[in-house]
């Protein structure tokens, strides 16, 4: 690509180490999506995902009773619903010039795969994010006109197993719903309230983060939803809340063009993907305050 001549070859060996860094960028990249219910296809236009035990047909405790010697035991129906994820194309594209390979010392071309990985995995990330204000406003937690709280956290998750929400659960939230004058710094360090924790406190003092509270993985993404420019949509989900699926040849791929008259090869990193809100009570929102 950087020589005269027939260049294919060249281009070949590039478009591999360009897409190996694209994948590692999108792997670093993604977050949130790593933390879902995530399914691969080779081709597909939508993803099902079978949700059972929800909506008015649901077995609990209440079911279960005393039999009696010729006594038929009640019957009772076992609902289910399926729910969808549409698949879409999805893309991103850079140019890399003849020009800027000439006159750089190393060739920018490999660097290119790394941010075409790492936007299109903040995209998926930001398109989960937007779910997180779907679930049933009955599991929303945080006040937007106040900062986080442990206590937020602790609701979280009393209204997920309320309602029956399957274990792992994951927390997500906006960095500044972590760190600073609203943050979780703020109720774990700076405040008094937590006085007689030392040990979460001196984490959060060493390290900037803090790992685990209220029992939740703790998690930053930048792609969490803004509500108006004063606070953010973190939210506390069970892994299996919401639905993720690809098609293709892998998550991310790309691809590239050759434009000899403009001295230019065009890169693009391809995904096909769908995402879903899978049950409306395993996932709380948590609004809160961050400037």
């Amino acid at each position: 690509m950087s020589v005269a001549g027939d260049t294919a070859y060249l281009a070949s060996g590039l478009i591999e180490r360009i897409e190996a860094n694209a994948i590692m960028g999108f792997t670093d990249g993604m977050i949130i999506g790593n933390l879902v219910d995530v399914k691969r296809y080779p081709s597909a236009d939508k993803v099902s995902w079978q949700v059972y035990n929800r909506g008015t047909h649901k077995l609990d405790s209440s079911d279960p009773g005393a039999v009696t010697d010729g006594t038929a035991i009640s019957l009772k129906e076992f609902g289910s619903e399926k729910k969808q994820a549409t698949l879409a194309p999805y893309g991103v594209a850079s140019t890399v010039y003849m020009d800027s390979i000439y006159s750089s010392v190393e060739d920018p071309s490999p660097k290119v795969g790394q941010f075409l990985g790492n936007a299109m995995a903040s995209y998926i990330d930001k398109t989960i994010a937007e779910l997180f204000d779907d679930f049933n406003s009955g599991n929303d937690c945080g006040t937007s006109s106040v900062g986080i709280t442990v206590d937020d956290l602790f609701k979280a998750v009393s209204l997920l197993e309320n309602n029956y929400a399957p274990a792992p659960f994951r927390c997500v939230l906006d960095p500044r719903q972590i760190n600073g004058t609203y943050g979780l710094s703020n109720d774990l360090v700076t405040s008094t309230q937590f006085g007689g924790s030392p040990s979460l406190q001196d984490e959060f003092l060493r390290n900037g983060f803090v790992q685990m509270v209220a029992g939740l993985p703790i998690y930053s993404s930048r792609e969490v939803e803004t509500h108006g420019s004063t606070s953010a949509y973190g939210c506390v989900f069970s892994e299996q809340a919401i639905g993720l699926a690809f098609a293709g040849p892998q998550d991310i791929w790309v691809t590239m063009q050759m434009e000899a008259l403009y001295q230019r090869v065009d890169y693009v990193a391809n995904a096909m993907f769908g995402v879903v809100e899978i049950d409306d009570y395993w996932g709380a929102m948590i609004d809160t305050k961050v400037a």
